[in-house]
């Protein structure tokens, strides 16, 4: 469900980004919808009857994740712009957490409850907490404005051999192609 959720994602926040060329507008209300459907999806499934309907339902909440998904490493990136990489670790971080966090806290409230529907329930509800945090994202707006790159922050490219070589001096790029 989520593999083909994620190209149909993208394909709908590309054709959105071209139509009202706003990043905000291609970005956030797509989340918020994926978080939403995930959302009904688990709790519909927390007091489904049958296990065809669970599956289906459950099937359909893990396809509505694929949506968030696209949107947040997009969103990550309009965010970050020349530090996503920070921004991209920082998400990886908090998503690693949350995959701790989520089977450990809904093993704990089944083993209380006795009952997958609270545990899924408790989803459901994480899932539309997402929905109501993306209201305060705005991707269109990037956590820290242009930063002016001066020389020492520049990335340097050069060849550790040569550097060595050089006895411990950077050797610039295109004098690499020389030797």
């Amino acid at each position: 469900a989520v593999f083909l959720a994620v190209f149909v994602a993208g394909y709908i926040c590309d054709r959105i980004l071209k139509r009202t060329g706003s990043i905000y507008w291609a970005r956030t209300p797509v989340a918020m919808i994926g978080f939403i459907v995930s959302a009904a999806a688990l709790i519909g499934a927390s007091r489904a009857s049958t296990i065809p309907s669970v599956i289906a339902l459950l099937c359909l909440s893990f396809a509505a994740v694929g949506f968030v998904q696209v949107v947040v490493w997009s969103a990550t990136q309009d965010l970050g712009r020349e530090f996503t990489g920070v921004m991209s670790g920082w998400t990886n971080v908090w998503g690693a957490l949350s995959n701790v966090a989520g089977p450990v806290t809904v093993a704990y409230v089944v083993k209380v409850t006795g009952s997958w529907e609270s545990g899924l329930f408790l989803i459901g509800v994480a899932a539309g907490c997402g929905a109501l945090l993306w209201i305060f994202l705005h991707p269109e707006r990037p956590l820290q404005g242009r930063v002016e790159a001066s020389k020492s922050t520049q990335p340097q490219n050069f060849d550790a051999g040569a550097t060595a070589r050089e006895g411990g001096a950077r050797v610039p790029p295109a004098q690499f192609s020389e030797r």
